[in-house]
């Protein structure tokens, strides 16, 4: 029987920087002596679901916490494709303290987990990749950089042996439900390398993540004005 070792990184990186004033930094700068850490969190569980499925990536998030430091409430910055292993994230760091004193005010702090698969019995394991010129040309969506900025819409898909999508999920949608449905379309027209590990070709999961096309955003705002 296969073993799966599933694990959670916290990246971490100089947090005391990455803290800031809720209200106009300049104005309320906070205290020299104030330092912000997760660590003192509970660790996110990873779901079963998720391992069973080789679900992976990074999770980015924002905090915002209240007078005391503890965290009132989370926003996925960067999701890692994976709605469940977000939320995990969110669940584990709401009304922790993350401050070593009361800061008096609202502050904000950012911060990055890896969720990651460790497969015991084999040498390696590679996730299907894109293949981003087999994708259909659209007017309204584009399929950006991994270092772009923005949530977007995020599509999770199983990919076959032949690198084709045999099931799609809708992970982080977008308020208009016409960008969501181009996004699926989109997506399951796609062809992929196929998942691998030392036993040959997988059957594994992808997550895609698209932005609007800056005409198709401003032809959007016009039409609703």
């Amino acid at each position: 029987m296969r073993t799966l070792f599933i694990s959670v990184f916290l990246l971490i990186n100089s947090l005391t920087s990455s803290a800031v004033a809720a209200d106009n930094p300049n104005e309320h700068p906070l205290p020299s002596d104030l330092r912000v850490s997760f660590k003192q969190c509970s660790q996110p569980a990873y779901p079963r679901s998720a391992g069973r499925n080789l679900k992976s990536g990074d999770t980015l998030i924002t905090t915002l916490t209240d007078a005391d430091g503890k965290v009132v409430s989370v926003d996925v910055v960067r999701s890692s494709g994976w709605r469940t292993l977000d939320f995990a994230v969110a669940r584990a760091v709401m009304g922790c303290k993350i401050t070593n004193l009361a800061p008096g005010r609202a502050i904000k702090a950012g911060l990055t987990f890896r969720w990651m698969i460790e497969d015991a019995d084999f040498f390696y394991f590679e996730p299907a990749k894109l293949l981003a010129a087999s994708c259909p040309a659209s007017d309204l969506l584009r399929i950006p950089g991994d270092d772009e900025p923005g949530l977007g819409i995020v599509i999770g898909a199983v990919v076959t042996k032949k690198g084709l999508v045999s099931y799609h999920s809708v992970e982080w949608a977008d308020d208009d439900d016409a960008l969501t449905q181009e996004a699926v379309r989109i997506v399951k027209a796609c062809k992929f390398e196929p998942g691998a590990n030392s036993h040959g070709i997988l059957e594994t999961t992808v997550a895609i993540r698209l932005l609007p096309k800056k005409s198709a955003a401003t032809a959007i705002v016009k039409a609703a004005q």
